[in-house]
């Protein structure tokens, strides 16, 4: 197995296990569209260099680096925010069991708006979370839980030298150390 051939004690059910807590459970959405990983109790996010580029290109200070030395120099990133997924739960059978099926398509999307936003106002009203319900391609109606984290700062950012990497002039650029820790 490669993953022991590396000499790590990281097992694939550490990464993804289906009914157990894995890596899996440790992933965040990025409202930039982006996402990360949290590495510690404290909520430490791995994340790559590549979306922070254009606030770094605003702040030129940053191009050598940045690491800071505990929280009060921790530079807040006001307008990102990251959702950690809780719970999903399908609730397709639910809906679709209320719903009359004389109805033309219209109006059976009104039904199933009022069937949504009835299960929405059902679900707890928990600080700091989220809940979204989504239909897929495949008609499918599934609730998601998220716990949002509001308060993300910038903690590590390597010099743009070490991140980026381009030969000589060629282009697109190279990523070597595309990472830094909100």
């Amino acid at each position: 197995d490669l993953i022991d051939e590396a000499g790590s004690d990281i097992t694939a059910d550490d990464i993804y296990h289906p009914q157990n807590i894995s890596l899996k459970d440790q992933v965040v959405y990025l409202s930039n569209g982006h996402s990360g990983v949290i590495v510690s109790k404290d909520g430490l996010l791995l994340t790559n260099y590549t979306p922070f580029i254009r606030f770094i290109e605003q702040t030129d200070s940053l191009t050598e680096g940045f690491a800071a030395d505990g929280i009060p120099q921790e530079i807040p990133l006001s307008n990102l925010y990251a959702l950690q997924l809780k719970r999903t739960e399908n609730i397709s059978n639910r809906i679709y069991s209320q719903i009359d099926s004389t109805l033309d398509e219209s109006h059976r999307k009104k039904q199933i708006d009022s069937i949504c936003s009835q299960i929405y106002l059902e679900q707890p009203n928990i600080p700091g979370h989220l809940i979204q319900i989504e239909c897929n391609s495949n008609q499918e109606y599934h609730l998601y839980e998220y716990a949002q984290y509001n308060d993300i700062r910038l903690v590590y950012l390597p010099h743009q030298n070490m991140a980026t990497y381009r030969p000589g002039n060629q282009l697109p650029q190279r990523y070597v150390a595309d990472f830094c820790l909100l």
